[in-house]
């Protein structure tokens, strides 16, 4: 094989089984905050987490719900939490 061939196939590779991780999940109870217009947030055991785009449905004080996310780089308006973008949103009993 030519070297210059391997290094595309290495970033493919790596490219590759970053897309294939499982992504980052939490449990905990939404909490209304009623700072800068009202902010909701979702407390787990050990952090708290500021869902950007929490859909209308989901928000509900003490609804116990578990979201996969991924990382949000920005400034939110709360800023009650770690901001994250939840893309998997599922209810889960008490």
């Amino acid at each position: 094989m030519n070297t210059h061939l391997l290094l595309p196939l290495l970033l493919l590779s790596e490219a590759c089984s970053a897309a294939t991780e499982p992504l980052p999940s939490v449990e905990g109870t939404i909490e209304y905050l009623g700072i800068e217009g009202g902010c909701y947030v979702l407390r787990a055991d050990k952090e708290t987490l500021e869902i950007i785009n929490l859909p209308e449905r989901y928000r509900r004080q003490g609804l116990r719900l578990r979201v996969k996310y991924k990382a949000f780089d920005g400034a939110t308006i709360c800023m009650a939490g770690r901001p994250v973008e939840g893309l998997e949103f599922e209810e889960v009993g008490r």
